[in-house]
């Protein structure tokens, strides 16, 4: 079976928008993946009984940070 011109470079053409279209999905998913591997870096998680001293050390952490905005 044979096509004609604009049959086949609207075949192309339709098969090159997929590829981009699949393409952006797997950046889109790839970014996603990443953001949450970043969101999930700094979860605090205080065992119990420690709850005092995590806010002490917060505390030196967030007074640290303002010297150095000064």
């Amino acid at each position: 079976m044979l096509f004609d011109e604009e049959t086949l470079a609207a075949v192309i053409q339709e098969r090159q928008r997929e590829v981009e279209r699949l393409s952006r999905q797997r950046e889109a998913r790839q970014y996603r993946k990443a953001a949450a591997r970043s969101a999930r870096s700094w979860v605090w998680r205080i065992e119990p009984g420690m709850e005092e001293a995590f806010r002490s050390l917060r505390a030196w952490l967030l007074s640290s940070a303002d010297e150095g905005n000064v």
